[in-house]
């Protein structure tokens, strides 16, 4: 069994899609959501993230498909932003050289 982080674990941008997730594929709501990304609901301060997104009445396999999600979610922006940032510079470096 795959052991998921704490909310606390989670970086910024994670924290952020866990949120959306919560909101759009579980009946938790935005407001709620907020709350429990931010540490105010104690009661899933300690909880990994799949067991949160259970507690929302979705099932084990449902659940931790949308935490690997989750921690995706980060590598994933990471990724764009560099492929972004690559194809930035070949664009300046063939102005340059006139292409």
């Amino acid at each position: 069994m795959e052991k998921f982080p704490l909310i606390s674990e989670l970086d910024d941008l994670q924290k952020g899609h866990m949120l959306h997730l919560l909101d759009s594929k579980t009946f938790c709501g935005f407001f709620n959501a907020g709350r429990i990304m931010r540490g105010e609901m104690e009661e899933y301060n300690n909880k990994p993230i799949n067991n949160i997104f259970e507690s929302f009445n979705l099932t084990s396999d449902r659940a931790i498909y949308l935490s690997k999600k989750v921690l995706e979610y980060s590598r994933l922006q990471m990724a764009s932003q560099l492929l972004k940032k690559m194809n930035n510079s070949e664009n300046r470096n063939s102005k340059k050289l006139g292409l």
